[in-house]
């Protein structure tokens, strides 16, 4: 019964572990397109400031989010193991 047990917690840590990399990989994609994109746009666009200003605030609190969770998933997947 022990062997039948193992594998499934492993499988489960493999998910939780996919889930972390899922989040953190999202977290940078909205960094990179949402607040970085927009603070190229600052210079090189005559959009509205308070649009772009807007879209900023918006990447960096889905951003922190979607960081959050990963570092979650990861810190309860570490204690488990304990």
């Amino acid at each position: 019964m022990e062997n039948q047990e193992q594998p499934q917690g492993t499988a489960q840590k493999e998910i939780k572990e996919m889930f972390a990399r899922f989040f953190l990989d999202i977290a940078k994609l909205i960094f990179a397109t949402l607040v970085l994109g927009n603070i190229l746009s600052l210079f090189f666009s005559t959009a509205e400031l308070w649009k772009i200003l807007c879209l900023i605030a918006i990447g960096l609190f889905t951003t922190l989010i979607s960081a959050l969770a990963a570092y979650n998933i990861i810190k309860n997947k570490h204690h488990e193991r304990n």
